[in-house]
C-alpha cells in the first residue's frame, strides 16, 4: 500500500516518518511503460487525497491523486531498492539552498553527488526565504557551506558574494573530548583533530607543520610525549 503524508492521521505522523518503523521510503521516482499506461487508461483508478494547506495566510483544501497510488493498477510493478543518497527531494527553499551550493556536484551520469563524507547540513532559512522569488532575491551568490553542520536564519537577511559558513572550528576538531584527568600541560600547534577515546597524560605537545589537518586516532594514549607531523 502506498501512503502520502496527508493520508496519515496527525497522531500517527511521527510513527509514519520514523525510520525505525519503516525501513524503505519511496523516492518520488516512477518509470513507466507508456504502452502499458495507454492500455490501462480506461481502468486506472486512484483515491482522492484531501490535502489541507495554507496559501498566503488563507486555509485551502487541495484535492489530488497520487501517481504512486496508481501503481496498484499495474500487475507487474516492481520496486528498485536504491541507497539513501539517491533521494534528494526539494520541497522547501531550505532544500534548494543545499543542492544549489557547493555541497553537491553533478556527476557524468547526471546525478547529484555529495562532496563530503558526513551528511548534508540541516538548513532552516525562516519565513523570508520560503517563496522562490524571495529566496533568490536574498542571495547574490550561494554561500560556501561545505563545512557547515547546521544553519538557522531568523529574520530578513541577504547574503552577498563570497560568504563562507562553517562549523565552529573548536568543536569540529573533537569527535569527543580527550581524557585529560592525568594531564599536566598541553600545547597544540597547527591543525589537529581528535577522534574518540584519546587519553592525554603528563606534559603533551602536538605539532603539525604541514598545511593539511592531522588526526590523533581513536584509542591513542599520549603520555609525556611530543607528537610531530611534518
Amino acid at each position: 500500500m502506498h501512503l502520502e503524508i496527508p493520508q496519515v492521521p496527525p497522531e500517527h505522523l511521527d510513527e509514519f516518518c520514523s525510520t525505525r518503523t519503516f525501513k524503505i521510503f519511496n523516492t518520488n521516482n516512477i518509470w513507466v511503460n507508456l504502452r502499458s499506461v495507454k492500455d490501462h487508461l480506461d481502468t486506472i483508478s486512484s483515491e482522492i487525497i484531501v490535502n489541507k494547506k495554507n496559501l498566503n495566510g488563507r486555509g485551502v483544501i487541495q484535492l489530488e491523486t497520487s501517481i504512486g497510488g496508481c501503481i496498484r493498477n499495474f500487475p507487474r510493478s516492481y520496486c528498485v531498492h536504491v541507497s539513501r543518497h539517491r533521494f534528494l527531494p526539494v520541497k522547501k527553499s531550505d532544500d534548494l539552498l543545499a543542492i544549489s551550493s557547493n555541497l553537491y556536484t553533478l556527476s557524468p551520469e547526471k546525478s547529484l553527488v555529495l562532496n563530503r563524507s558526513r551528511p548534508a547540513p540541516i538548513v532552516d532559512l525562516g519565513k523570508f526565504f520560503q517563496k522562490v522569488d524571495d529566496f533568490h532575491a536574498r542571495f547574490d551568490d550561494y554561500p560556501d557551506i561545505l563545512q557547515l553542520d547546521s544553519l538557522r536564519v531568523e529574520g530578513d537577511v541577504r547574503f552577498e558574494k563570497g560568504v563562507v559558513l562553517k562549523v565552529d572550528d573548536f568543536h569540529a576538531r573533537f569527535d569527543d573530548y580527550p581524557d585529560i584527568l592525568q594531564l599536566d600541560s598541553l600545547k597544540v600547534e597547527g591543525d589537529i583533530r581528535f577522534e574518540r577515546g584519546v587519553v592525554l597524560k603528563g606534559n603533551v605537545r602536538i605539532v603539525n607543520k604541514s598545511d593539511r589537518q592531522k588526526t590523533i586516532k581513536s584509542g591513542t594514549c599520549i603520555d609525556n610525549e611530543e607528537i610531530l607531523f611534518e
